[in-house]
């Protein structure tokens, strides 16, 4: 996958699931899950499309409130 299509899929992310196509499904993973020091190959592309698929409501949910309100001042620090 490109980084123009990787970059479209992004856009797509919302706060409501939004389904992958199957031609989006074949194009993040043209070949089997492969694990490389514990990591997925393509871990990254698949973070994001599992975040398009379950809408950022239900990511939100999998982390404390506290962690969430911590990353987003590291990410994101206050002016």
């Amino acid at each position: 996958m490109n980084p123009e299509q990787v970059r479209s899929i992004k856009s797509q992310i919302a706060i409501n699931p939004n389904p992958l196509t199957f031609d989006e499904y074949i194009n993040f993973f043209p070949r089997p899950l492969e694990l490389h020091q514990g990591y997925p190959t393509d871990g990254y592309l698949m973070l994001i499309a599992l975040v398009k698929c379950y809408g950022l409501k239900k990511v939100v949910r999998l982390v404390p409130r506290e962690l969430w309100e911590e990353v987003l001042n590291q990410v994101y620090p206050p002016t």
